[in-house]
């Protein structure tokens, strides 16, 4: 293993402090002046290639642990989150309804008595803020994934965990199903599929999981 420089950045999909360009030893520089002046004719003859105007801001040079070959041993370099702000999973008051909302609620809503008006407004305010917790929770999965600092590690799993929390109290705020059982709310780590799933004991062979097993997986609308 060896120190090198990179140039990087504070993504705006995942919130943390990633490399600017693709992991390969060409991108990864051993002397960080060569680095720098690497970014500033970057930033002067290509401004537009370099990302929004927040992630052009942030650009940095940064140490990054290398293999011997060149390569990062990670895509990752620091514990920033700057796009998982609490206001995503505790100001959902703001998201009363949405057309995924109401996409994801039209695919479940076979297992339920026919809601009254009120009943129908909140189903599709939960499926709603639901969806709305699918993507930051997706984020931190491939996150996981992708390999974080051990710094990071505390504040993805807070993050993670305010999300898990307030996803179950929305789930609760349903009706009980035709049945007269519950519906829950299941999350996986793995971020190839649904991170955060609905999970429906009235449906064992039904869902849009490739178990089919009653799981329905809420698209983060962005992997």
């Amino acid at each position: 293993m060896r120190q090198r420089y990179a140039i990087t950045y504070v993504s705006d999909r995942s919130g943390l402090r990633t490399l600017r360009f693709a992991n390969q030893g060409h991108n990864h520089y051993d002397d960080p002046k060569h680095a720098a002046a690497w970014l500033r004719a970057a930033l002067k003859n290509s401004p537009t290639g370099l990302g929004s105007d927040r992630e052009k801001i942030s650009l940095a040079v940064s140490p990054v642990e290398c293999y011997d070959h060149g390569d990062a041993t990670g895509v990752y370099v620091d514990a920033v989150l700057m796009t998982l702000p609490d206001c995503l999973w505790l100001d959902l008051a703001s998201i009363p309804d949405s057309l995924a909302g109401r996409g994801f609620w039209d695919e479940i809503k076979r297992y339920w008595p026919t809601p009254t008006r009120p009943q129908l407004a909140t189903a599709r305010r939960v499926c709603a803020q639901l969806a709305a917790l699918a993507r930051p929770y997706a984020m931190i999965q491939v996150a996981e994934c992708n390999g974080i600092p051990e710094a990071a590690r505390p504040a993805l799993a807070e993050s993670a965990r305010k999300i898990e929390d307030q996803a179950r109290a929305l789930i609760a705020e349903l009706p009980p199903l035709t049945s007269g059982k519950r519906a829950g709310v299941k999350f996986t780590g793995d971020p190839r599929g649904f991170t955060l799933r609905v999970v429906i004991p009235d449906a064992p062979h039904d869902g849009n999981t490739w178990g089919r097993d009653g799981e329905f997986g809420i698209d983060p609308g962005y992997v």
